[in-house]
């Protein structure tokens, strides 16, 4: 036994095309072959139960677990053998609990699903309903009947006894069906129905409130849809793996960050500490090559002093007197006398050839004066 309940009544909105019907053989009869379009596939209404119970309670819960119980004395079958759809149910006044539904078999329910699937009809947008929704509404004082003659030859009776409710049967048991009914002969007569359903529209509430299209036997969405319904499952675990990567990506980026900003706020520390006489800091790389390099020219580079020594020894052996120097950086200037005015030109010609580490240097001569005793000049030393 399976239960459907549609909650919310629904307005009419607009008529629903007839696409085709089953005959009382259980052949599908389809009227339009275009694919995917929204209609209303009529099945035999012999073939369904309306029945109204009522059933006490407010809870939909609790009134819908005891609903099956309420028809079970009124069904030939099994409760598990049945499908029941809720239609209508009054939830206030002097009937309140009054339940309108319609019971059929799940084999033939079963069938008719199986043939609409083989068609290609069981998508969004198709229904499946009595075929007594056909006829006319019924008024308050007769219902709605009508004969109907099928192809085969037989003959059948429709009634319809309100909006949502309805009968048929053979004409060989119309005279005992006839007797219950507040209609006892027909309205008119339906000599080829599938030709009057052909051309035949229906309202929209009434194809959805008597649709048993509805639970497990739900039709399909579009060809999109369902494609989409099948890979749903794998496309959200595709989509779970992303974002769990991006998740990993990102984390493992802020990381990175995070550790590149702590060994550049370390470098900048370290290269404080080694430069304190560098105050602005505009390219660490460059700036710390830049002064290395200048601290390791700075050391290979001979002291004033050595340079000094090196000189005076070479005017020492020359026995020229230096009577004073002066130093600014880069050049040297000696006044010096002697008795022999050759040794200046040798001087000069060996502090020209005097070899410092990493460094040039040109001496040059200029005499001051020279007498009988000695001769006197100035020799001027620059160092690069």
């Amino acid at each position: 036994m399976k239960l459907i309940l549609k909650k919310k009544p629904l307005k009419a909105r607009s008529n629903i095309q007839v696409l085709g019907r089953f005959d009382p053989a259980g052949g599908l009869e389809r009227f339009e072959s275009k694919p995917f379009q929204q209609g209303v596939i009529l099945l035999p209404s012999e073939a369904v139960r309306i029945i109204e119970v009522t059933i006490p309670g407010k809870r939909e819960k609790l009134w819908r677990s005891a609903l099956p119980y309420a028809l079970e004395e009124q069904l030939a079958e099994p409760l598990d053998e049945v499908y029941i759809h809720v239609l209508t149910r009054h939830s206030k006044g002097e009937k309140a609990g009054q339940t309108l539904v319609m019971v059929v078999s799940q084999s033939i329910l079963d069938h008719w699903h199986k043939e609409l699937e083989a068609a290609d009809l069981l998508i969004s947008g198709v229904f499946l309903c009595p075929d007594f929704i056909a006829l006319p509404e019924p008024s308050e004082q007769e219902d709605h009947c009508a004969s109907v003659e099928e192809r085969d030859g037989s003959k059948r009776y429709l009634v319809r006894t309100g909006t949502y409710s309805g009968r048929a049967c053979y004409a060989s048991v119309w005279p005992v069906v006839s007797a219950s009914l507040q209609c006892h002969k027909p309205i008119n007569a339906l000599d080829d129905f599938s030709r009057t359903c052909r051309h035949l529209t229906l309202a929209e509430d009434t194809v959805r409130k008597t649709n048993l299209l509805q639970g497990p036997y739900a039709a399909r969405g579009q060809p999109g849809r369902q494609w989409f319904k099948i890979w749903r499952m794998p496309l959200m675990l595709v989509g779970a793996l992303v974002f769990l990567w991006a998740l990993q990506y990102q984390f493992e980026t802020h990381q990175k960050v995070k550790r590149a900003n702590a060994y550049e706020n370390l470098t900048q520390t370290l290269f404080q500490q080694a430069f304190p006489e560098i105050k602005r800091v505009v390219n660490i790389r460059a700036q710390a090559k830049s002064r290395i390099k200048q601290l390791t020219l700075e050391k290979d580079r001979p002291r004033p002093v050595w340079q000094l020594g090196r000189i005076q020894s070479i005017l020492i052996d020359l026995s020229v007197h230096v009577e004073s120097l002066e130093w600014k950086p880069g050049k040297w200037t000696f006044k010096i006398r002697s008795q022999d005015p050759q040794a200046f030109e040798k001087a000069i010609e060996q502090l020209n050839q005097l070899a410092l580490p990493n460094r040039s240097l040109t001496a040059e001569l200029k005499l001051k004066g020279m007498d009988q005793d000695f001769a006197s000049g100035e020799i001027y030393v620059a160092i690069d």
